[in-house]
């Protein structure tokens, strides 16, 4: 017991770091588990990535709770679902711009031309190259669980 309670606590700080990561990309809420399992399930990462043990843990807490609140199974998902986040998108943050899908992209897509016109309304000459990519994932990310007010701010 003094085994298992000495490597908790070495792994605690380096968990908490990256829960911290996992949980401010994605809502620790059934339907955001269930997204990931399904698209994971779709990519084959469910199967490969994480095993029967971890996957069963997965399903019980998508089926009793809506919402994760206890910190020691928050810190228990978070490797999980970083794992699985890493295997559908390459990485965590490209990993939950696929989890948000393709409402979110287009969602995105109409701020940023509203804040590439008001740009331009400004006298912002090259503010029409900012319609590309990497714009539009920055306005995903900052837009991600933890500030749900942006999007209402600029539409």
């Amino acid at each position: 017991m003094g085994n298992l309670t000495k490597n908790l606590g070495s792994q605690d700080r380096n968990q908490s770091e990256e829960e911290v990561e996992v949980w401010s990309l994605v809502q620790p809420e059934r339907e955001s588990l269930e997204k990931l399992k399904r698209l994971s399930i779709r990519s084959g990462a469910w199967f490969r990535v994480i095993n029967w043990k971890q996957r069963r843990l997965l399903d019980i807490t998508m089926r009793t709770v809506d919402k994760v609140r206890s910190s020691l199974l928050l810190k228990v998902l978070a490797p999980l679902v970083k794992r699985l986040l890493q295997a559908v998108g390459g990485n965590v943050r490209n990993g939950t711009l696929v989890l948000m899908g393709k409402g979110a992209y287009d969602m995105m897509r109409s701020a940023a031309e509203k804040i590439v016109a008001v740009a331009q309304k400004w006298g912002n000459k090259s503010a029409k190259e900012w319609l590309d990519e990497r714009f539009l994932r920055y306005l995903i990310v900052m837009n991600l669980p933890r500030n749900r007010n942006f999007v209402t701010i600029i539409c």
